[in-house]
């Protein structure tokens, strides 16, 4: 239930609804600066989530891989969360290039 809460306040985010700052409680510094680099800018910010798989390595850590579409795109990302001192956080965040079509 954790993940689902977490992933969507990250998509919430990266989609504009939410300012940037507020995913602060939620990550790592190093994952907010990268999430606000990306909201950051002229870059479209129309992301959706297309379907999320998550796994459970162990008590405190969840990973999970998400298919998100941007501008009619797909892009794949993937996200650590782990409860390092008792509280869960987005501790990695990893997404796909994003690459212009040929032509």
């Amino acid at each position: 239930m954790i993940t689902i809460s977490l992933v969507a306040a990250l998509v919430e985010v990266l989609c504009g609804r939410r300012p940037p700052h507020q995913l602060q409680q939620w990550a790592t510094t190093p994952v907010a600066e990268q999430v606000e680099q990306l909201c950051s800018g002229r870059q479209r910010r129309d992301w959706r989530l297309r379907s999320l798989r998550a796994q459970q390595p162990n008590a405190h850590t969840v990973e999970a891989t998400l298919h998100l579409i941007q501008a009619g795109r797909s892009r794949a990302a993937a996200i650590q969360i782990a409860r390092p001192q008792g509280r869960w956080l987005i501790t990695e965040l990893c997404l796909a290039p994003h690459r212009e079509p040929p032509g």
